[in-house]
């Protein structure tokens, strides 16, 4: 439900960036991979279910994890936050400070530092993150990714979204996580 809330609340801005058709095309190709829907150009976070159509990607290590604890609806709720400070250039794009954070209810929640200059000829551009989630084993317990349309000339700026995933598996390994998770920068 909080993806569908975010992508309506989205729309009317997304309708003002200029946006060419082959662009839209692969907003909805990935669309379709997270989700199984291609109505929608945005998608917030999913977690996925085929490997998407990157166009460019840099894959790296996060930094070893940062956990507490918040309350909602009066309970305790823990967290944990894998963080990747850096930056990373794709063609004309940059990502930065990337963070994802996993609550033990099921929240999962991205943000970022985007920006596209304008030394490329398209006028937009798909940048995102995915992180392929694995316990201390090794074991893949999920893997979850957000995108978002940068425009050309946007100067850093901060990207946020958050879903809730009623994932078996992160329940069932959320303590057992290992510390220094694989993420990957992208371009479609």
């Amino acid at each position: 439900m909080l993806p569908q809330i975010a992508t309506l609340l989205a729309k009317p801005f997304l309708k003002a960036i200029p946006v060419k058709p082959e662009v839209k095309d692969k907003f909805k190709s990935l669309a379709m991979a997270l989700t199984g829907k291609s109505e929608e150009a945005w998608i917030a976070v999913a977690r996925q279910q085929v490997t998407l159509p990157f166009g460019e990607a840099s894959e790296g290590l996060s930094q070893m994890p940062s956990r507490g604890e918040t309350v909602l609806d009066g309970k305790p709720v823990s967290w944990v936050e894998f963080d990747w400070p850096g930056e990373c250039g794709l063609a004309d794009c940059r990502v930065r400070d990337v963070r994802w954070r996993f609550y033990r209810n099921g929240l999962v929640s991205l943000a970022a530092e985007l920006s596209k200059d304008g030394s490329a000829l398209d006028t937009s551009d798909l940048l995102g993150h995915q992180i392929a989630l694995r316990d201390k084993t090794g074991f893949l317990i999920g893997i979850w990714a957000a995108a978002f349309v940068v425009p050309r000339h946007t100067s850093k700026r901060a990207f946020q979204a958050s879903a809730v995933d009623d994932h078996l598996p992160l329940k069932l390994h959320f303590d057992e996580l290992e510390a220094a998770q694989t993420g990957t920068w992208f371009r479609i």
